[in-house]
């Protein structure tokens, strides 16, 4: 074999289990060719996720939710997603609640849920702010406090990001007193000016 083909080849003896892992194929070796093997994906991402990667956490979370290279896993789904929530990601957050809501692969909290939705609520994430009102509307996983939907559906309705928000709001000014219109009103109007 020419030098020139030799080295072709130790090229290539490289570029192939690389692209073989970037295309999904997990565990790929040429051990025979002098190549050391490529670890499995799930198991690099798992580590990175274990060190406190964010990113990584929540690949982790989306791998056992929906059962990618894995068996479905809606605990150990849960637990990844629970950790990307604490560090701050909204999308997860939400998850989490909806989770909770639902009691898939933890127990059934709906005051722990109302909590997580309001965390992604402040991150602008429109649902969790809808179901955290109606949450508050109903008195479901926290005190019943017709005031405090009223101005989350109003916000709502007005950051446009919920059409029914407004059908909502205009269902709850009814049941406000005078005096819960005017508190309404007047928070309404400072968090305009934000």
């Amino acid at each position: 074999m020419s030098k020139r083909t030799k080295q072709n080849w130790k090229i290539w003896a490289y570029v192939v289990p690389v692209v073989a892992v970037l295309a999904g194929f997990g565990y790929v070796a040429y051990e025979n060719w002098g190549v050391q093997a490529y670890p499995d994906p799930i198991e690099v991402e798992r580590k990175a996720a274990e060190g406190g990667k964010l990113s990584s956490q929540v690949r982790m979370a989306e791998i056992y939710d929906y059962g990618f290279s894995v068996p479905v896993d809606k605990a150990e789904a849960a637990k990844w997603y629970r950790l990307a929530a604490e560090q701050g990601h909204g999308g997860s957050q939400f998850i989490l609640a909806e989770k909770l809501m639902r009691g898939e692969g933890v127990v059934r909290n709906d005051a722990e849920a109302f909590g997580w939705y309001q965390k992604a609520g402040f991150k602008d994430h429109a649902v969790a702010r809808f179901k955290a009102a109606d949450m508050l509307e109903r008195g479901t996983g926290t005190d019943k406090n017709l005031l405090r939907a009223y101005v989350e559906f109003t916000r709502l309705a007005r950051d446009g990001d919920q059409a029914a928000a407004a059908v909502r709001a205009q269902a709850l000014e009814g049941q406000l007193t005078p005096e819960e219109k005017a508190k309404a009103v007047e928070y309404l109007a400072e968090t305009k000016a934000e």
